[in-house]
């Protein structure tokens, strides 16, 4: 039986563009929108050709974070304003000037334009922002550095629900699951988390992010402080009021 083309063509593409960050696809004229199709979301940084600084750092940090996400992809577009002037035509018809470098677009299936990522409304471009814009438009999760993209999935059925018999049979799917990661700090926490949710409710979730914040702010150990953070990062699997 002969390959489908299409989907030959895109793997090939795939394949090519791995020279990005981890996690990334690199997209020109030719290839953009026969791979943006394909996807529920794309987040699209449009750049220089060469890259480098903190907000392209905390792109890379959300590119290797999307990696296991099959619905959604986090790609490049490098523009050149020299030569041949690669890619500039693109990100012009997406709205993205040299001057707004890196300029982030969130495009969404059925939707004709781009969404833009705004400084002034969406704050400072880092990962943790970038994860809350995509969110927020998307509703797809981007895990914090920390987290567990298996119980990632549980909380988010977990915290959407408000039937108590449903939440205590996604503890137990989590409790299970827990078995796997013996050696993860991670893992027990996302229990103990589903726990007090039951216990306490949903404004549990608020308070302890405001305890853990405030802990934060203290003087504190690198391992505590990794520990905290990584709390933290967890919490934000289980906050979903913007959606």
């Amino acid at each position: 039986m002969m390959p489908d083309l299409r989907i030959l063509s895109l793997v090939l593409s795939l394949i090519g563009a791995a020279f990005c960050a981890k996690g990334c696809v690199e997209l020109d004229t030719y290839n953009f929108e026969k791979i943006v199709n394909k996807f529920d979301a794309v987040l699209v940084k449009f750049d220089n050709a060469y890259p480098y600084g903190p907000e392209h750092e905390a792109f890379e940090e959300v590119c290797d974070s999307s990696t296991p996400l099959e619905e959604f992809l986090v790609a490049e577009v490098q523009v050149k304003d020299y030569g041949e002037k690669e890619n500039q035509a693109l990100a012009y018809k997406y709205g993205a000037r040299k001057k707004d470098y890196p300029a982030l677009k969130l495009f969404i299936k059925g939707q004709d334009q781009p969404l833009k990522y705004d400084k002034k409304v969406n704050g400072d471009v880092n990962p943790k922002n970038i994860k809350k814009f995509i969110k927020s438009h998307t509703g797809i999760h981007v895990s914090q550095p920390g987290c567990i993209r298996a119980f990632d999935v549980i909380v988010l059925k977990f915290i959407k629900t408000k039937d108590e018999a449903e939440r205590k049979e996604l503890l137990k799917s989590a409790e299970e699951l827990l078995e796997e990661y013996k050696d993860k700090r991670a893992a027990d926490v996302y229990v103990k988390l589903m726990k007090k949710v039951i216990e306490k409710g949903d404004e549990f979730v608020k308070t302890e992010m405001a305890r853990v914040d405030n802990i934060l702010k203290e003087k504190l150990t690198k391992d505590k402080q990794a520990e905290m953070t990584e709390r933290i990062n967890i919490l934000e699997s289980f906050h979903h009021d913007e959606l």
